[in-house]
């Protein structure tokens, strides 16, 4: 089926590419994985180098993704405005209303990263994303602050930490993953970062009131995610590699794991699944 894997690639792919090399790339892959023994849960908990290098961007990013405090933004909307000044009880029209801005900004914003993910890169986006969600999550701690409570300001450094998000860290996080693995460590692999992922989700979610009130306040709290943000920045300029317009096979030889496929090709397996 590679005439069809072909024709689909040319329509997805922009003008000019080489779609002859992608599919290539993917075939060579596929042809490793089927000769490879495989891969069992101890390889994945008990990893050896090359493998950790996959479990490290892969599962790294997933964790980092939540690592912004995005959950309790979204599960407290209404709270987290309150807090900032922005309206009392009586007034629940408001923080409404203030609510379904931020998800209508979330969602809207999704479409600039579909439409610029393959014209300016993953990297680019996901760096672009991590620094302005650190300088909005600073601006919604200043606007929390006791002495400087500011419902607008509030509301819009939401917006712009939802917006920024949504063109970057959320949707690039999955793309990335999964072209970290290599394919018989891909569904195993991304089984880890969406349990990490979620797990890490719930934790953020779960912690926000009982977290911020043993900091002293929602200013403190997003004072925190606002470091462990820069963080995540920091750790993505290290170690997450750009994979624009690359095949899996140029982006596993990228960081360091082309060795690792050549052997993965060379070893015959007489058990294998294929």
């Amino acid at each position: 089926r590679h005439q069809e894997a072909e024709y689909i690639l040319r329509r997805t792919h922009p003008a000019g590419e080489d779609v002859h090399a992608v599919v290539e790339g993917i075939r060579r892959e596929m042809d490793a994985a089927a000769k490879g023994d495989p891969v069992s849960w101890k390889s994945m908990l008990c990893p050896s180098k090359d493998v950790a290098k996959m479990l490290l961007i892969g599962v790294g990013i997933a964790v980092a993704q939540q690592l912004n405090g995005s959950e309790s933004i979204v599960a407290y909307a209404p709270v987290i405005f309150e807090r900032a000044g922005m309206a009392g009880r009586s007034e629940s029209e408001d923080l409404f209303a203030a609510t379904v801005l931020v998800g209508t900004v979330k969602a809207s914003f999704v479409l600039v990263a579909a439409l610029k993910a393959d014209s300016w890169g993953r990297r680019p986006l996901l760096l672009i994303s991590t620094s302005s969600m650190t300088v909005a999550l600073t601006v919604l701690a200043l606007s929390s602050l006791p002495t400087f409570a500011c419902g607008w300001l509030s509301v819009l450094s939401v917006c712009c930490f939802m917006a920024t998000f949504s063109i970057g860290v959320g949707p690039m996080t999955w793309l990335m993953a999964a072209e970290a693995f290599t394919s018989p460590y891909r569904a195993k692999g991304m089984s880890l970062a969406t349990f990490a992922n979620r797990f890490t989700s719930g934790l953020v979610a779960l912690t926000f009131l009982p977290l911020s009130q043993a900091l002293g306040g929602q200013a403190q709290y997003f004072a925190v995610y606002a470091c462990l943000t820069l963080g995540t920045a920091i750790w993505m300029i290290r170690v997450a590699p750009e994979t624009k317009g690359q095949t899996l096979e140029e982006i596993h030889e990228k960081v360091g794991m082309k060795d690792f496929m050549d052997q993965d090709a060379e070893e015959p397996a007489p058990g294998s699944r294929f």
